[in-house]
């Protein structure tokens, strides 16, 4: 379940990524803190 769930994130934050202020915060802190990312998707959009 887990698993599906960040895959669907992933693709999101590709989209997302160029647009959202995400692009300030470095891609290895994403992958150390995926759950940090994942409160950030769902607050971006």
């Amino acid at each position: 379940m887990r698993a599906s769930i960040i895959g669907s994130i992933r693709v999101r934050q590709s989209r997302v990524t160029p647009i959202g202020p995400i692009p300030s915060v470095p891609r290895e802190r994403r992958q150390q803190t995926p759950m940090v990312s994942h409160t950030i998707d769902l607050r971006a959009l």
